[in-house]
């Protein structure tokens, strides 16, 4: 049976980018709009707050415990240490910040960080893919993206999924792991309700990529051929991202926010932008990648 928990002390105005960090045991998640970074530790349930310099939009850890943060509007690398964070350096992308900004991320099995941006008027298709290499040089791979969310690769790395939140789309791209190149953009599934976007992705071990539906207040498991496995209602009309984590990496931890929520909704969901721990779903995870550039 499913069981779905909300975890932790900690309440995002916009919680997302989840991602289980096997070093020291602990469920991360970043505050977009409350330019926090949290640490859940499932053994204690004690959280952990650093606060950061600017709005961030997602990130990585690196080998030797510093984070790639990817911010709105610069990519930089980051130190934790007592309550804050500390911008050790700044990347240079290359990106014109005045028409676009960045959002989700996620690194790959090479150590590749790879994200999108974003229309900052939410409207036209002028958002891309972009891949940082290890090289430190930032590639452009993707076009046409209006809110550029959830990225995730299938186990076998030879496709990478990609969500934009502005027109319902969940693309997939063909993907060399050894040249870090995405290629043949095409829509693997489409949402149809008009209240419903794809947000946050994970792929299982078992195949099947696992994408919430912000606004809807579900998530969605779909098969490698775009066919849906099944669905799954979670106790918040607005979740955002999804990670796998635990020791069995097993459970499948969900991130909320309170963001455009009214005032009566936030009433009928006392734990929107919680943290919660969804278990009993029968698939397991992949740890997430380091940085290595």
């Amino acid at each position: 049976m499913v069981t779905i928990t909300a975890v932790g002390d900690a309440t995002m105005v916009l919680g997302e980018g989840p991602v289980w960090n096997a070093q020291d045991g602990r469920l991360y998640m970043i505050d977009c709009v409350g330019s926090r970074m949290a640490a859940y530790a499932p053994e204690t349930g004690l959280t952990e707050v650093w606060s950061l310099p600017e709005y961030p939009g997602s990130y990585a850890f690196m080998p030797d415990g510093g984070v790639l943060m990817a911010f709105r509007r610069k990519l930089a690398r980051l130190r934790l240490v007592k309550g804050k964070a500390e911008i050790a350096a700044e990347l240079d992308c290359g990106i014109d910040f005045e028409i676009e900004r960045i959002n989700d991320g996620a690194s790959d099995v090479q150590g590749r960080f790879w994200f999108g941006t974003m229309d900052r008027r939410l409207t036209q298709p002028i958002g891309h893919l972009y891949c940082l290499g290890l090289d430190g040089l930032v590639s452009r791979q993707g076009d046409g993206i209006v809110l550029s969310n959830g990225i995730s690769w299938n186990q076998a790395q030879t496709v990478l999924y990609h969500c934009d939140s502005g027109p319902g789309v969940i693309y997939a791209y063909d993907f060399d792991a050894s040249t870090g190149q995405a290629s043949h953009q095409r829509v693997f599934a489409r949402l149809r309700e008009s209240h419903s976007s794809p947000d946050g992705c994970t792929l299982d071990a078992q195949g099947g990529l696992w994408v919430v539906e912000v606004g809807a207040g579900r998530l969605v498991r779909y098969n490698p051929d775009g066919t849906v496995d099944r669905r799954l209602d979670v106790p918040v009309t607005r979740p955002t991202a999804l990670a796998f984590g635990g020791k069995d990496m097993a459970t499948l931890f969900m991130t909320s926010m309170t963001y455009d929520l009214s005032e009566a909704e936030r009433e009928a969901q006392p734990d929107a932008g919680k943290l919660f721990a969804i278990t009993g779903t029968g698939c397991t995870g992949m740890a997430r990648p380091l940085y290595l550039g």
